[in-house]
Protein backbone atom coordinates (compact mmCIF):
# COMPACT_ATOMS: atom_id res chain seq x y z
CA UNK A 1 0.00 0.00 0.00
CA UNK A 2 1.08 3.25 -0.79
CA UNK A 3 1.94 6.22 1.72
CA UNK A 4 -0.19 9.39 0.92
CA UNK A 5 1.92 11.84 -0.11
CA UNK A 6 -0.07 14.76 2.03
CA UNK A 7 -1.74 14.48 4.99
CA UNK A 8 -3.76 17.50 6.10
CA UNK A 9 -4.22 18.01 10.08
CA UNK A 10 -6.74 20.39 10.78
CA UNK A 11 -6.97 21.74 14.23
CA UNK A 12 -8.79 23.72 17.33
CA UNK A 13 -8.15 23.37 20.81
CA UNK A 14 -10.62 21.02 21.16
CA UNK A 15 -9.86 18.30 18.56
CA UNK A 16 -7.82 17.50 15.80
CA UNK A 17 -9.52 15.89 12.21
CA UNK A 18 -6.63 14.07 10.33
CA UNK A 19 -7.42 12.95 6.79
CA UNK A 20 -4.62 10.58 5.64
CA UNK A 21 -6.00 8.60 3.28
CA UNK A 22 -6.24 11.40 0.52
CA UNK A 23 -8.41 14.76 -0.17
CA UNK A 24 -10.77 14.42 -2.23
CA UNK A 25 -14.71 15.89 -1.58
CA UNK A 26 -15.61 12.24 -0.07
CA UNK A 27 -12.30 11.11 2.21
CA UNK A 28 -12.81 10.62 6.03
CA UNK A 29 -11.15 12.15 8.93
CA UNK A 30 -10.23 10.47 12.05
CA UNK A 31 -11.14 12.87 15.25
CA UNK A 32 -8.48 13.05 18.06
CA UNK A 33 -10.03 15.21 20.57
CA UNK A 34 -8.68 17.00 23.45
CA UNK A 35 -9.15 15.84 26.73
CA UNK A 36 -11.86 18.11 29.01
CA UNK A 37 -10.60 19.58 32.22
CA UNK A 38 -12.48 19.55 34.74
CA UNK A 39 -14.86 22.35 34.82
CA UNK A 40 -13.93 25.31 37.48
CA UNK A 41 -17.23 26.57 39.38
CA UNK A 42 -15.75 30.41 38.56
CA UNK A 43 -15.83 29.90 34.70
CA UNK A 44 -19.22 30.82 33.00
CA UNK A 45 -20.32 29.10 30.05
CA UNK A 46 -19.35 31.68 27.49
CA UNK A 47 -15.71 32.02 29.32
CA UNK A 48 -15.82 28.33 28.65
CA UNK A 49 -16.63 28.81 25.04
CA UNK A 50 -13.46 31.28 25.05
CA UNK A 51 -11.35 28.70 26.19
CA UNK A 52 -10.67 30.08 29.95
CA UNK A 53 -10.97 26.24 31.16
CA UNK A 54 -8.79 24.61 28.61
CA UNK A 55 -4.41 24.74 28.32
CA UNK A 56 -3.85 25.41 24.39
CA UNK A 57 -0.60 23.49 24.91
CA UNK A 58 -1.85 20.21 25.89
CA UNK A 59 1.26 17.64 25.54
CA UNK A 60 -0.93 14.71 25.64
CA UNK A 61 -3.48 16.30 22.96
CA UNK A 62 -0.42 16.87 20.87
CA UNK A 63 0.88 13.55 21.13
CA UNK A 64 -1.82 11.53 20.41
CA UNK A 65 -2.26 14.24 17.22
CA UNK A 66 1.38 13.17 16.47
CA UNK A 67 0.85 9.58 16.51
CA UNK A 68 -2.71 9.99 13.98
CA UNK A 69 -0.27 11.29 11.55
CA UNK A 70 1.38 8.91 9.16
CA UNK A 71 5.42 8.25 9.79
CA UNK A 72 6.00 9.72 6.12
CA UNK A 73 4.71 12.33 3.92
CA UNK A 74 4.17 15.88 4.28
CA UNK A 75 1.89 17.86 6.20
CA UNK A 76 -0.22 20.21 5.95
CA UNK A 77 -1.56 22.18 8.87
CA UNK A 78 -4.95 24.15 8.79
CA UNK A 79 -6.25 26.03 11.91
CA UNK A 80 -6.90 29.01 13.60
CA UNK A 81 -6.24 31.70 16.53
CA UNK A 82 -3.94 34.35 17.32
CA UNK A 83 -1.30 34.75 19.82
CA UNK A 84 -1.95 32.22 22.56
CA UNK A 85 -5.10 30.80 21.49
CA UNK A 86 -3.78 29.46 18.24
CA UNK A 87 -3.21 25.67 18.48
CA UNK A 88 -1.94 25.18 14.80
CA UNK A 89 1.09 27.28 16.28
CA UNK A 90 1.47 25.20 19.73
CA UNK A 91 1.08 22.16 17.91
CA UNK A 92 3.77 23.45 15.84
CA UNK A 93 6.16 24.20 18.51
CA UNK A 94 5.68 21.38 20.52
CA UNK A 95 6.32 19.25 17.39
CA UNK A 96 9.35 20.82 16.87
CA UNK A 97 10.45 20.10 20.60
CA UNK A 98 9.30 16.63 20.96
CA UNK A 99 9.70 14.92 17.57
CA UNK A 100 11.83 17.20 15.17
CA UNK A 101 10.89 14.68 12.26
CA UNK A 102 7.46 15.38 12.59
CA UNK A 103 7.81 19.07 12.56
CA UNK A 104 10.01 18.95 9.60
CA UNK A 105 7.64 17.44 7.41
CA UNK A 106 5.13 20.48 7.67
CA UNK A 107 5.03 22.02 4.21
CA UNK A 108 2.60 24.25 4.47
CA UNK A 109 -0.01 25.96 7.50
CA UNK A 110 -3.30 27.54 6.15
CA UNK A 111 -4.73 29.74 8.55
CA UNK A 112 -8.88 29.74 8.46
CA UNK A 113 -11.73 29.96 11.02
CA UNK A 114 -12.41 26.04 11.34
CA UNK A 115 -15.42 26.55 13.70
CA UNK A 116 -17.52 27.62 10.42
CA UNK A 117 -15.58 25.37 7.87
CA UNK A 118 -17.54 21.95 6.91
CA UNK A 119 -15.18 18.80 6.69
CA UNK A 120 -15.76 19.16 2.55
CA UNK A 121 -14.42 23.22 2.83
CA UNK A 122 -11.39 22.12 4.81
CA UNK A 123 -10.56 19.57 1.92
CA UNK A 124 -11.32 22.28 -0.31
CA UNK A 125 -8.66 24.53 0.86
CA UNK A 126 -6.32 21.84 1.12
CA UNK A 127 -7.08 20.95 -2.17
CA UNK A 128 -6.78 24.66 -3.86
CA UNK A 129 -3.16 24.95 -1.53
CA UNK A 130 -2.52 21.68 -3.42
CA UNK A 131 -2.98 22.87 -6.54
CA UNK A 132 -0.96 26.38 -5.82
CA UNK A 133 1.95 24.79 -4.23
CA UNK A 134 2.11 22.20 -7.02
CA UNK A 135 2.15 24.83 -9.64
CA UNK A 136 5.28 26.39 -7.19
CA UNK A 137 7.45 23.70 -8.23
Amino acid sequence: MDTPRLTVVALTTREARIWDAGIDPHARSVVVEAARHHRNVHVRAAQEDHLHHRRIDDPEFYGRVIQGIPPTGDILLIGHGRGKANAMMSFVQHAERTRPDVASRVVGAIDNDLTSMTEGQVLAAARLWLSHHSLMR
